[in-house]
């Protein structure tokens, strides 16, 4: 026996903490983005979605009440409920970007 889902099925959305003092959230997964916001550290967000734009990860976030935007994956540590490998749970990264 399969178990079928009923219903429209929510994507899987995760949480993520900004560790950068102040971080730039963008209209598009790209730098030169317009900046439609800005987020302080600690600030919690929903994290919907990812992009990779040349050698930099994006993350799509939910905006409350707005449509949903970009912030630099360097900058968000994600919550993952288990204890982070390395510093702050990332991986070593040959430079750091522009938040």
């Amino acid at each position: 026996v399969v178990a079928v889902p009923v219903g429209p099925q929510r994507p899987r959305t995760r949480t993520g903490v900004v560790t950068e003092d102040v971080l730039n959230v963008r209209s598009v997964s790209s730098a030169s983005g317009l900046i439609v916001g800005v987020l302080n550290k600690g600030d919690k967000v929903s994290i919907i979605g990812d992009a990779m734009n040349g050698a930099s990860k994006w993350l799509c976030i939910a905006r409350p009440h707005s449509f949903a935007a970009w912030v630099n994956a360097w900058y968000v540590s994600e919550e993952t409920g288990q204890k982070p490998e390395g510093k702050a749970g990332k991986t070593a990264r040959r430079s750091r970007p522009t938040p």
